[in-house]
């Protein structure tokens, strides 16, 4: 149960950018995502999935270092992107959401912080797609540092992706980009993002909204 929830995640991702490259429906994409995955997977197990990820994962990987702070520069840098959030709603420059008005919110706690902090540095060590991964080293070296290595890239891509999420807001904010008219518009944030630091491309992605 809990694979298929994240592989709903994985798929919706996966349609995203196939809707914004290629201008299709998004039924089109699910169904051209689901057929890719499956066919590479029946095919190669373990192996195939473990070097579609590694393959994935350093294009994210790359992607993210390279563009997010493209992203940020663009909307002003860090100093501005703060001044702007905190003119919105000053809470949303603290590390949780001190005001009354947010009380009720389990997530605007420090105890939420810490949990989740846990959830994610435990929690994600066993996770079904990383253990997949795990299983598929050939020698037993590389378990000693490649955990830690690999936790470092993904706190720091998910600094820089969260960074890279509040400059789109600011850049949306600001009428410089305009997000689709779309249930959860701000899974299209650093979709719509990286174009704007490159204004010759962001016709690409004009169907969607």
């Amino acid at each position: 149960m809990v694979s298929a929830i994240y592989l709903v995640g994985q798929y919706t991702a996966i349609s995203i950018v196939l809707i914004w490259l290629f201008d299709i429906p998004r039924w089109e994409a699910l169904l051209i995502a689901v057929i890719i995955i499956t066919m590479y997977t029946v095919i190669g197990g373990l192996y195939a999935v473990s070097w579609t990820t590694l393959v994935q994962g350093g294009i994210l990987i790359l992607g993210v270092f390279f563009m997010a702070p493209l992203v940020i520069l663009k909307a002003g840098g860090l100093t501005h992107i703060n001044e702007v959030l905190a003119g919105l709603d000053p809470n949303l420059v603290q590390p949780w959401f001190p005001s009354p008005v947010y009380a009720s919110y389990a997530f605007c706690t420090p105890e939420f912080l810490v949990s989740f902090g846990l959830l994610l540095t435990i929690g994600l060590a066993v996770a079904p797609h990383v253990i997949n991964n795990v299983l598929a080293a050939k020698e037993d070296r590389y378990f000693r540092w490649s955990p830690l290595i690999a936790f470092v890239l993904y706190a720091v891509v998910m600094f820089l992706v969260k960074f890279a999420g509040f400059a789109v807001r600011v850049l949306v904010e600001e009428g410089q980009i305009t997000l689709p008219a779309v249930k959860n518009a701000q899974d299209y944030a650093f979709v719509y993002g990286c174009p704007a630091c490159h204004p010759q491309y962001l016709c690409v992605g004009a169907s969607l909204r």
